[in-house]
């Protein structure tokens, strides 16, 4: 018994001094938990996020990200968003059941099941719905599919284009070549559509007008480009202008007929 201290105290401090380690042995660890889990979800280490093996990432409709145990993190303008290293990554936009998938990390396209592209991977875009959603699609995924930034440009522009700017937008993308891989290292994972307006939808005549809504990479300023589109053998070929010279208007407003604004940005 330590002195000056009687039996019934040395047991109380004994007590005591147990009570202690055993708060400590068991909180600290919850607390390093918690605090480690919270940290991830609201300011996350990128190194450490540096991880692949999921594909898909859920985006409320308030445009907060909450990312899996398997991402990295990249920034889309003033937004943060969070994505897999995979081949081909997947983002779910909750409020019109489309997601956006990426195949060549530069892009994040609109996909749906109900309306195409039924076919998506490295080698095509195709299988779109014979609807105005499904022209509005076709219109996004062929405009950016035949841009060099896979192998596969250049046969997609061939199949799936028309119109008499078809030549020049092929040889355009040659001479785009040899520098997409720096604009695609800068730019990665940050452009996307931000919806679209159907201007024009014919069934009959086989034909649409799309108003494509965007932010431009470099100026990070909102655009609008027309895309047309004819149905020609069983699915939909983008109309190339002249000059492959797409029409493009500034414009701050919001699209009406589908819109992503506050689901992906």
């Amino acid at each position: 018994m330590a002195a000056g201290y009687s039996q019934g105290q040395a047991k109380l401090i004994m007590t005591f001094l147990v009570a202690i380690v055993a708060i400590v042995v068991i909180g600290l660890p919850v607390y390093l938990v918690t605090t480690a889990d919270e940290g991830f979800i609201g300011k996350p280490d990128v190194e450490s996020t540096a991880r692949s093996s999921s594909t898909t990432l859920a985006v409320e409709q308030s445009g907060e990200a909450i990312a899996d145990a398997d991402t990295t993190l990249v920034t889309s303008f003033n937004h943060v968003e969070y994505f897999t290293q995979a081949e081909q990554m997947t983002i779910l936009i909750q409020p019109q059941g489309y997601t956006f998938e990426t195949i060549d990390e530069f892009y994040w396209y609109p996909v749906s099941s109900e309306f195409g592209p039924s076919v998506f991977d490295q080698g095509s875009s195709a299988g779109f719905a014979r609807t105005p959603e499904g022209a509005a699609l076709a219109a996004i995924h062929l405009y950016y599919r035949t841009l060099p930034t896979l192998p596969s440009w250049q046969s997609i522009a061939e199949s799936h284009l028309v119109g008499p700017g078809v030549r020049a937008r092929i040889d355009n993308g040659i001479e785009l070549q040899s520098s997409v891989n720096d604009v695609k290292e800068v730019f990665a994972l940050k452009e996307a559509p931000v919806g679209w307006d159907i201007l024009d939808y014919s069934e009959s005549a086989d034909s649409a007008t799309v108003a494509v809504y965007g932010d431009d990479i470099n100026s990070k300023s909102p655009f609008v480009r027309t895309l047309r589109v004819v149905w020609q053998d069983e699915d939909w070929r983008l109309v190339v202008p002249a000059d492959n010279e797409f029409e493009l208007s500034r414009s701050f407003g919001e699209p009406n007929d589908v819109s992503f604004v506050g689901s992906f940005r």
